[in-house]
C-alpha cells in the first residue's frame, strides 16, 4: 500500500535549500528528492527507530527523516529532513 507523503514547513525549507545550491547537478538532486518520496511512500515501519520519543528512518546514503504517521498510517508527515553532508554529486 502506498502512503501519501506530506512535508512540514521545516522539511520543505530543507528541500528548498537543497535545490538552491545545485551548481550543474540539478538532475541528480531531483533523483534524490524522488528517491526520498518513493521510499517514504512504501517503507517498512519495522526499520524505523525512536530517539527522544521521536520516530526516525534512515534512507541509505541520503538522509535521516523525522516523521509521524497519520490517518491509520496511510499518511507520513515529514517533520524534519537531515541530509547527509557527504552526498556525492
Amino acid at each position: 500500500m502506498r502512503r501519501r507523503v506530506i512535508f512540514s514547513i521545516a522539511a520543505e525549507n530543507e528541500i528548498g535549500s537543497f535545490f538552491e545550491d545545485y551548481n550543474n547537478n540539478f538532475a541528480k538532486r531531483v533523483l534524490i528528492y524522488r528517491r526520498i518520496r518513493e521510499f517514504l511512500s512504501d517503507f517498512d515501519f519495522s526499520k524505523a527507530y525512536i530517539m527522544n520519543s521521536k520516530k526516525y528512518i534512515d534512507i541509505a546514503d541520503i538522509c535521516k527523516i523525522e516523521y509521524i504517521t497519520r490517518k491509520n498510517a496511510t499518511e507520513v508527515l515529514v517533520i524534519n529532513i537531515y541530509l547527509n553532508e557527504t552526498l556525492n554529486f
